[in-house]
């Protein structure tokens, strides 16, 4: 499979590919319409999640600038992390944005749940945190070409130290499939009666049905939070899915 990220192609070959990976490349440059780089994805790594590519077809930098709804994301694929199958996603959670919420964006990556919220325009405010202070950058430099009343304001943190002593917001967003669980209950203490979280995890296909309620019951947040839905977003390995649940907290 591949993803097409601007003008950039990230394809997923397996480790022992029988064809040779500059073919392969220069096949998916001409298959795509404007595609300048071809990269072979080897994964997302370390705690910035920065993602291995091999470059295999193609020249000049991993940086390009990606369009999804309509809304122009500044994206360098070799420094931050980024990810367009959550396109519909991040639309979405847009969508259900009340006036006058404060909401939260934690594991922001290059920002694209925030840059959707802003120009919608009806959050009241939106705090961005990501520890790489490269994807903050991308993000400041997305929001300086959108025109929106929306004020964001985008920080290098970690995301438990800016739980610490930050205000409750109204609704909050993380995306951090595979170790966002332990930030999970401390962001339950940070968010108002009658908020939502967006919680994202890669979960197997046969506990996607009672995981909401076990993430509630393993916060430890009794009944002043209920899950109200789960969804699958898209396939992350033959025996899991990546999972977005919406909890909410009771008013």
């Amino acid at each position: 499979s591949f993803d097409i990220i601007g003008d950039i192609v990230v394809v997923r070959l397996p480790d022992e590919c029988p064809i040779d990976p500059g073919r392969i490349g220069e096949a998916l440059r001409a298959f795509v319409p404007g595609a300048r780089l071809v990269g072979a994805d080897r994964g997302v790594h370390g705690p910035d999640r920065i993602r291995v590519l091999d470059r295999i077809a193609g020249d000049g930098p991993f940086t390009t600038v990606h369009t999804e709804h309509g809304l122009r994301l500044h994206v360098d694929l070799g420094r931050a992390y980024f990810s367009p199958r959550l396109a519909h996603e991040h639309h979405r959670v847009a969508s259900q944005v009340r006036p006058g919420e404060v909401v939260f964006d934690l594991c922001c990556g290059v920002g694209p749940f925030s840059a959707h919220i802003a120009r919608d325009g009806r959050a009241s405010r939106i705090i961005a945190v990501d520890s790489n202070p490269e994807a903050i950058e991308l993000l400041k430099r997305t929001l300086a070409e959108l025109a929106t009343a929306t004020p964001v304001e985008a920080r290098t943190e970690r995301v438990e130290e800016f739980l610490e002593g930050t205000e409750p917001a109204d609704r909050a967003i993380l995306n951090l499939p595979h170790e966002g669980i332990k930030y999970l209950a401390p962001l339950m203490g940070r968010v108002a009666r009658g908020g939502t979280i967006h919680y994202y995890e890669i979960t197997p296909r046969g506990r996607v049905g009672d995981r909401g309620k076990e993430l509630v019951r393993e916060s430890g947040a009794g009944s002043e939070w209920r899950c109200l839905s789960s969804r699958r977003i898209h396939a992350y390995s033959p025996q899991s899915d990546m999972v977005g649940y919406t909890l909410e907290r009771r008013s």
